[in-house]
């Protein structure tokens, strides 16, 4: 398969708007534009002194006419050897010019439009985004740059380049006989033609292939990305199978479209020798007929037939030249056209207002008036009349169902939409009148999913205030409990967080994203949700540091949204929301009194009860000391200083095993470079027939281009000798030669495409089963990331494909085709041959770079960009958070920052392919000029025969010129290697942890056997990348059978890593892991994992139906089976509710009016189970997702429940049932319980307070609550 710029994703068709040309470069600066007009010069010359060596092959060839003397030919040569030079040197030097200024343009013009682009997008209105879908428009933002950057670059000069070069080739031809000139002319609409039919198959052929490999890759991105689900599911080998399917599709449709292809391969191949047969022969007519040549004012000579026609085929040659850098030019138009209308498109909601009211500082009184919204993606209104006073200095929480208007009131009051009816007002002034950056500085926001960027938590935080010291920083960490992360870190502030925080935990993330709020020093703050991924201990801290705020000088006035009653009990104010109508409104005593039985009192019944029950446990002190006495505490007491002295000792080894792994990983990849990997890619290379064909081909098609040569010097002296009927007779065989070119391409590239085609497929299907293998610390590690991996499955197979077979009949083509050559050299003049060995060399690189000129010399700079890119998807994907920073120049400085470097590798690798073409120009030209005087040397002083030394000259240059021509098909070798050794070194390595093992030794997890008790025995464990820090340490806990168990903790403290240790996701460095008795290491992993049923913190859902990522890990999708689990996990309401809105993938199903779940539509929810649920789950909001994801785990009827924070995303009415739930079915099971909330473990059997790696406490609830 071929990829090329072509492949971007760009579909435009000729109905496109696009801009003008040099409309392009309107954000240009003045020493761009004077590069740019440089580079169209310097272009413009190149064009004229292509053709000019042209004008001296007359002189040349009839220099060699029998009846001139050898002095002649010697003299002649000599100083049309001078004149090639002349001009090679001043073509080299203005084509160095012309890529080298084009090439510093595009980068430019790449770089400039990517940073508007940006600094455009961040300032768009949020209603902007309804109909412009983040997670795409990163991607169509670099697709857009790149293709403007290729526009502006080489294909923009390579037009300039060839018209004249078009214009010059004809001026020559017609200025040295206009008569001939006019059949060849007639001759090149066959060329054109076939040149139309090769580009219309290239062009048609992939798109069908295309869909199919980009269906495969957006199934791997999605198991990948969901790699613990899929693994703990079971379903490696369905996700294998999915994959494979589209893979078959791509093969099939690919081996047609070679049937095509390979046919328009042959013809570009033979139309070039057909049409040289044609001139020639009409050329000779001309000649031996005695037609006069008018502008020479003399009869036609052979020398102005070869010169008239090589003029004519320098025209042709920039025709098809140009044709593929038009339509290049053509899509940088039209993707500059679509840039364009998003970079100078105002804003409805402007950040930067001229005319809006500037302010320094707010009291922070904010009052909504009568407030009407409506989305344009809903039927119904989001907020109906409200009408709010938030006071200033002063806590107003917001309370109510999920879809009750709770987001939108803060999305107003942020002002990312401006109300429909009604106002917004801020210390008495419309908020539409005032400055919005202004505003948005004063405004302190953190979400329920924290949002950091894959940089320093330094750099993160100055995203809340750009001037901040690193005072500030430490005591706005200070202030949000984080000043224990910074610490903890060995490079404190300068630690980069990674990719959306991930190198820290969810706690880490959260407050690391409060302290950017509390930098703000804010008088409005808002939190959504902002304390959910805390434990119990860090968000009383964080609440009291909140609750703070108000105090003193601050004055802060604070919103708060949050599903846990607790984190708003103490407000100032409580407003209770439903239905986007403000329902109830006091504190928490004034609702529970003025509103009995109302939305709020339902909410916080079960609080209340937990709380009397707290009440009682602190009123009787005699028996909660007495409960303290009987708390079990499981730790050995050691001295401090003896078990740092057993860490010490375990980092050791620890670090000495994890050495052995890396030299084992080393070895085997020693091994593959040592084998290489030719042998290896013959095992996919079948069947074998076919290389056979292909290599034969391949041979054949090598030996046309010496052969060709030979009838060519035939012609040209039968010329001289004015033999018509001889001449016929070499021109019939040229045309056989034609013919037998066309064949033997023909089944050189049917052969290998079918091949290759077989292939990929095995390849891919190879690579992909090994990489569901890996164990999750595998996936850990920074080279294994799901980009690389997406990566190696696409590009590096590709790289790889090409270089197998398909390399070899590139190599037995050319090394055929110089053999033979130099073979027939050495017989027809042995001295030329010998004298040529010296300078072919040259001549093969010089048609190997102008080939490449057709398809562009400065490289794709992905990988250079691929850190700007990720800058980009990170800033738009989180658009919102961006925006109430006030602050997204920030991010556009940054990115300018990370195109730098690409810039300037891309300005050297301008003037680099500028000095390479200019020399292959001057080699082509000095080459020639040098093998012509040396024939004239041996005719003259050694008698050499003039035919024979044209012979061995034209043989040796028409085999280099098919050798690199030859080179255009050929693979990087280079890019191969590497590819294969990644490629081979992840199928080769065994996984520590494979689950697919089925040996008869391991021990299966029998339904009826299986009980659920499981032991950790002196367990210590660190992660891959966090080498330096225990997760576990020394660690000892046994959960009996069907024992319920809660396991709480500070983020950090080990309590998901227990989870994953179970499923065994990870190794355990030191001790053991027992269920049943049994060390998990001797399980049948599969059937283990079976007996388990996992719901995680953050859900991951399929971007399939509802009833597929409920039935995920069954081997049917059963319905009813699909419907009783759905009504376990409290979510058949709204499932029963869902519809597939096309194009409105991430516009959460809205919940305004309760649903009785036991009286629910059974048609409806079976049409609501076929709903897709989006990329990611988009269309369902988080407890949706939550929802879906626990009747995943219920449809098992798991003897192992595992559930890591699975009511966190709910709110509380949806937490109380599904809770209620959740204790229905994890009776008879062993139940492992993570939850912040403590309603979520208060009925556990027991409770265990993990600290710093160990067990701190655990016992019954009411035995440990005083240390939660």
């Amino acid at each position: 398969m071929d990829f090329n710029e072509d492949d971007d994703g760009l579909n435009y068709d000729k109905d496109t708007p696009m801009v003008g040309f040099f409309e392009m470069f309107k954000f240009s600066t003045f020493k761009i534009k004077i590069y740019l007009v440089l580079g169209i010069i310097s272009a413009i010359l190149a064009g004229i002194a292509m053709p000019l060596f042209v004008i001296f092959i007359e002189e040349l060839y009839n220099s060699f006419d029998p009846d001139t003397s050898v002095k002649t030919t010697y003299d002649n040569c000599f100083k049309i050897l001078l004149y090639l030079i002349y001009i090679g040197i001043g073509l080299w030097f203005v084509s160095y010019l012309y890529l080298a200024f084009f090439g510093m343009v595009s980068e430019y013009t790449g770089m400039i439009y990517r940073v508007k682009y940006l600094e455009s997008v961040l300032k768009q209105d949020i209603s902007w985004f309804e109909n412009n879908d983040p997670q795409s428009l990163a991607s169509k933002i670099s697709k857009e740059a790149s293709a403007i950057q290729i526009a502006t670059g080489e294909k923009a000069a390579n037009i300039f380049f060839a018209f004249t070069m078009l214009i010059a080739g004809a001026v020559v031809s017609f200025t040295m006989g206009w008569k001939f000139a006019f059949v060849t002319v007639a001759l090149f609409p066959l060329l054109f033609l076939v040149l139309y039919f090769m580009i219309l198959v290239l062009q048609m052929g992939f798109k069908k292939q295309e869909q199919a490999f980009k269906a495969s890759s957006t199934l791997a991105e999605q198991a990948l990305n969901s790699i613990k689900v899929v693994q703990a599911y079971g379903q490696e080998e369905k996700e294998d199978e999915r994959f494979c399917e589209p893979l078959e599709e791509a093969r099939k449709s690919g081996i047609k479209y070679h049937y095509i292809s390979s046919l328009a391969y042959g013809m570009n191949n033979g139309i070039f020798m057909l049409i040289f047969a044609l001139a020639l022969f009409f050329g000779a007519l001309f000649v031996t007929e005695g037609i006069k040549n008018d502008i020479r004012d003399r009869d036609y000579t052979p020398g102005d037939i070869i010169a008239v026609f090589f003029g004519m085929m320098f025209a042709a040659f920039s025709l098809s030249l140009a044709g593929p850098n038009f339509k290049s030019v053509t899509k940088g138009r039209q993707a500059a056209y679509a840039a364009l209308q998003t970079i100078e498109r105002v804003p409805n909601i402007i950040i930067d207002d001229e005319a809006a009211k500037r302010i320094d500082n707010i009291r922070g009184e904010i009052k909504f008036e009568n407030v009407k919204f409506k989305y344009k993606t809903r039927k119904i209104n989001a907020l109906d009349g409200v009408t709010i006073n938030f006071e200033q200095g002063k806590i107003t929480a917001l309370v109510g169902p999920s879809g009750s208007g709770k987001s939108t009131i803060v999305q107003l009051m942020e002002r990312f939409y401006d109300p429909d009816e009604g106002s917004v007002l801020v210390d008495g002034e419309d908020l539409r009148n005032i400055n919005l950056r202004d505003f948005r500085s004063k405004v302190g926001y953190v979400g329920q999913e924290p949002v950091l960027f894959n940089q320093t938590i330094r750099e993160n935080l100055y995203y809340g205030n750009p001037e901040a010291t690193e005072d500030d920083m430490l005591e706005a960490c200070k202030k949000a409990n984080a000043a224990k992360i910074i610490e903890r870190l060995p490079e404190g502030l300068d630690t980069i967080v990674g990719a959306q925080g991930g190198q820290l935990s969810g706690g880490e993330r959260q407050r690391i994203a409060l302290a950017r709020a509390f930098i703000k020093d804010p008088k409005i703050l808002i939190l959504d949700e902002a304390t959910s991924a805390l434990d119990r201990k860090n968000e009383q801290e964080v609440q009291e540091a909140i609750d703070n705020l108000k105090n003193g000088d601050l004055n802060i006035t604070t919103i708060v949204i949050a599903h846990r009653l607790s984190t708003i009990r103490y407000s100032d104010k409580i407003v209770v929301l439903k239905e986007g109508k403000v329902v109830e409104e006091g504190n928490h005593k004034e609702l529970l009194k003025n509103y009995k039985g109302g939305v709020y009192s339902t909410l916080v019944a079960k609080q209340e009860k937990l709380d009397d029950d707290q009440g009682e446990g602190d009123g009787n002190s005699d028996e909660s000391a007495d409960h303290k006495k009987r708390v079990h505490k499981t730790s050995t007491m050691r001295k401090n200083t003896s078990f740092n002295e057993e860490i010490k000792s375990k980092k050791e080894e620890a670090d000495a095993l994890d050495e052995d792994i890396k030299k084992e990983k080393d070895e085997l990849i020693a091994q593959i470079k040592k084998k290489g990997y030719f042998k290896r890619l013959l095992e996919y290379n079948k069947p074998y027939w076919l290389i056979i064909v292909g290599l034969i081909s391949s041979g054949i098609q090598g030996m046309t281009m010496p052969v060709f040569a030979v009838f060519y010097v035939k012609i040209l002296f039968a010329m001289f000798e004015e033999d018509l009927e001889l001449i016929a007779w070499y021109c019939f065989g040229m045309a056989c030669n034609c013919f037998l070119s066309c064949t033997a391409t023909y089944f050189q590239k049917l052969s290998f495409g079918i091949l290759s085609e077989n292939m990929t497929k095995s390849i891919r299907r190879d690579l992909y089963k090994a990489i569901l293998k890996k164990h999750a610390g595998w996936f850990d590690l920074p080279e294994n990331n799901i980009g690389v991996l997406t990566s190696t499955l696409t590009s590096d197979v590709y790289a790889l494909n090409g270089a197998s077979t398909e390399g070899l009949s590139t190599v037995i083509e050319t090394w055929i085709g110089l053999i033979g050559g130099l073979t027939m050299g050495l017989i027809f003049e042995w001295r030329i041959a010998l004298s040529a060995l010296c300078v072919i060399p040259f001549f093969i690189c010089s048609a190997v770079i102008q080939v490449q000129l057709q398809t562009g010399f400065t490289e794709s700079q992905e990988g250079s960009l691929k850190k700007a890119n990720l800058l980009l998807s990170d800033a738009i994907s989180n658009y919102k958070t961006v925006a109430s920073f006030g602050h997204e120049y920030l991010l556009t400085d940054i990115l300018r920052k990370n195109l730098q470097e690409p810039l300037r590798k891309g300005a050297i690798k301008s003037h680099l392919a500028g000095f390479v073409f200019g020399w292959s120009n001057f080699v082509q030209n000095v080459v020639m000029g040098l093998l012509f005087f040396l024939g004239a040397v041996y005719i003259r002083y050694d008698g050499a025969d003039q035919e024979n030394c044209f012979l061995a000259i034209f043989v040796l240059m028409f085999a280099a010129w098919g050798a690199g021509q030859a080179q255009q098909f050929g693979p990087s070798q280079g890019k191969a290697f590497k590819s294969a050794i990644r490629i081979f070194s992840i199928i080769d390595e065994p996984s520590e942890i494979d689950a697919s093992e089925n040996s008869s030794e391991l021990v299966m997890a029998d339904d009826k056997t299986f009980n659920g008790k499981i032991e950790f025995r002196n367990v210590w464990f660190r992660y891959p990348t966090r080498a330096d820090s225990w997760i576990l340490k020394d660690f000892s806990l046994t959960i009996l059978p069907h024992e319920k168990i809660g396991l709480v903790g500070e983020s950090g403290s080990g309590k998901s890593t227990i989870v994953q240790l179970i499923l065994r996701f990870y190794e355990p460095h030191f001790g053991q892991i027992l269920i049943n008795g049994v060390d998990i290491k001797h399980y049948n992993l599969k059937s283990l994992r079976q007996q388990m049923g996992l719901v995680q913190q953050m859900p991951t859902l399929f971007n399939d139906s509802v009833l597929f990522n409920i039935c995920y890990g069954e081997n049917e999708q059963d319905v009813n089976r699909a419907i009783e689990a759905s009504g376990i996990s409290n979510a058949k309401g709204f499932i029963s509710r869902l519809t597939d809105a096309k194009g409105d993938d991430n516009v959460a199903i809205e919940e305004h009016e309760e649903v009785d779940e036991d009286n629910v539509d059974v048609e409806d929810l079976k049409k609501g189970l076929k709903t897709g649920c989006g990329t990611n789950g988009g269309k369902l909001s988080g407890g949706q997702k939550q929802r879906v994801a626990i009747a995943r785990a219920v449809i098992r009827q798991p003897n192992i429940l595992l559930l890591d924070e699975a009511t966190s995303a709910l709110d509380e009415v949806s937490q109380g049932k599904v809770q209620e739930a959740l204790e229905k079915i994890m009776e008879g099971r062993t139940s492992i319980v993570i939850a912040h909330r403590l309603t979520t473990i208060e009925n556990c059997d027991r409770i265990v307070l993990l600290k710093n790696g160990k067990i701190y406490k655990q016992g019954k609830y009411n035995e440990i609550k005083d240390d939660l």
